[in-house]
């Protein structure tokens, strides 16, 4: 609804326009022109909700910084006179500012400076819970997400059941349709944090925590899989074995710190050489397996060559000075035809 003036009296007349219908440009005209009149009769009233109105096509253009200033106005006027619905009113537009022009974090703390407003209307704070829902769920933060749609979906409950009486069994049955899709939702939510536990859960029990590699554990789990493929399909599978040389002493020259360090960026130059399908293994201490997956012999000696000099060139010295380290490596194959599964 726009507030304009008659062109044959002063009286004040409404027009419910569709936004669908019309540009953003043009609806910001007609904002526009909308505040002019609100300024021109002199009622505060009026120009809070016609600022308002304002800001939306300001952010629908992106002209963000300029619809922050009209809300900064908007609210000022509103807690000046006392208007309470026009004030959240302002703050929840804000809220839809910041996320829209990417702040999620402050888009947060202002749904959030919306829902602890006093004598909060039910269809204002609903919007926000709405909007909370859907921006810890991008986050992946679900526990907070699912928090906050349950207070979306008590209050349109509440909401809905206010009406029910009159309007009968149509709207029960929307009531219904809601409730069963809050539920799927919730399931659903619940399902994916189930999820991600899960998959946490796998990660740790299965990856070394210093370098990032695969640990025992994963490849005594794997390998039997991986090896009745490679029989089934009569692919190649190689393996080596790479040890850091005098490990020990570069321990005791540097310490235990630069130690770790050599650890995680030989298993990083290790990755930057092998496919994704390939498997780096933690075995224990400086040792390492790497299994060559779909490979020959040949192919993952020729693999380890060249890893053997990146290793050799990498800036060790970027830890200490002093440091300089080197890899052994001896690759082998399996015969499949001794293997039976």
């Amino acid at each position: 609804t726009i507030w304009r003036k008659s062109t044959t009296t002063t009286a004040w007349t409404s027009r419910s326009t569709s936004r669908a219908a019309r540009s953003p440009s043009t609806w910001l005209l007609r904002a526009r022109e909308a505040l002019a009149v609100a300024r021109a009769g002199r009622n505060p009233h009026r120009e809070t909700y016609a600022l308002n109105s304002l800001a939306r096509p300001l952010m629908a253009l992106g002209h963000h910084e300029e619809a922050a200033d009209v809300l900064q106005l908007a609210r000022t006027i509103a807690d000046t006179n006392g208007y309470r619905f026009l004030y959240v009113s302002a703050l929840l537009l804000v809220a839809r500012g910041f996320r829209l022009s990417g702040r999620p974090t402050e888009a947060i703390e202002a749904y959030r400076s919306v829902i602890a407003a006093r004598d909060l209307e039910v269809m204002l704070e609903s919007e926000a819970h709405q909007a909370l829902y859907e921006l810890f769920k991008e986050r992946g933060e679900f526990e907070l997400a699912l928090s906050h749609h349950e207070k979306f979906h008590s209050l349109r409950t509440s909401e809905l059941t206010a009406r029910a009486d009159g309007q009968g069994k149509l709207l029960m049955v929307k009531y219904e349709l809601e409730a069963a899709q809050q539920q799927a939702r919730r399931a659903q939510l619940e399902a994916e944090m189930q999820r991600l536990r899960a998959e946490e859960l796998d990660r740790t029990a299965h990856t070394d925590p210093l370098t990032g590699a695969c640990n025992r554990r994963f490849i005594e789990l794997h390998l039997p899989r991986l090896l009745q493929r490679a029989v089934e399909k009569s692919l190649p599978l190689s393996a080596a074995m790479l040890d850091v040389d005098y490990f020990k002493r570069i321990n005791d020259r540097f310490g235990h710190a630069a130690g770790d360090r050599v650890l995680i960026d030989l298993c990083k130059v290790v990755t930057s050489v092998v496919r994704g399908s390939d498997i780096l293994v933690r075995v224990g201490g400086e040792e390492f397996l790497v299994l060559f997956v779909d490979t020959p012999l040949q192919v993952a000696g020729g693999v380890c060559e060249r890893l053997r000099h990146l290793v050799e060139s990498h800036p060790w010295h970027e830890i200490e000075p002093a440091l300089q380290v080197t890899v052994s490596s001896g690759v082998a194959d399996w015969d499949l035809s001794l293997i039976h599964i």
